[in-house]
């Protein structure tokens, strides 16, 4: 009969339905990431070159500094997020700095072309960068870079 072919059609749909959720799942990772370590940290990391128009970074640190307190109050974000900056990085300075802040976000702000940015003393390939950021994240644990935004142009 009816029935049981009734009743397997549905527990095939709802097999289906369960491999459906689960390849999704394995697409973007099989546990939910640990929540960030709090107080998260910001990292603003900027250069100019000579070549280069010059870049207002210590305004662009100002500015983003002022955005949190103006939402929500100086007091509010104590204990919640530290900034720190360096606005004359190089590539050994950038990543010194990320193994000493273990920054949550990492926010450079520099010249850059499609396959890298340009920091003080030189050229840094985006994919010495990426891997890089992997290795020191490896490294870090926990405390790893959530979020890396490249404010450059080309980038």
């Amino acid at each position: 009969g009816g029935a049981p072919h009734e009743a397997g059609g549905a527990a095939s749909v709802s097999a289906q339905a369960s491999a459906a959720t689960v390849s999704e799942t394995c697409l973007f990772g099989e546990q939910r990431p640990e929540p960030p370590p709090s107080p998260f940290t910001i990292l603003f990391v900027g250069a100019n070159v000579k070549a280069q128009t010059e870049l207002k970074l210590t305004d662009e640190v100002q500015t983003m500094q002022t955005a949190f307190v103006l939402k929500d109050g100086e007091t509010f974000w104590e204990g919640l997020v530290k900034f720190k900056h360096d606005c004359h990085a190089d590539a050994n300075s950038l990543m010194e700095k990320v193994m000493e802040c273990e920054p949550t976000v990492l926010h450079l702000a520099c010249h850059g072309e499609r396959t890298g940015v340009h920091l003080k003393g030189g050229y840094l390939d985006s994919t010495d960068l990426a891997n890089a950021i992997l290795a020191v994240n490896k490294e870090l644990g926990a405390k790893r870079i959530r979020l890396a935004i490249a404010n450059a142009c080309m980038s």
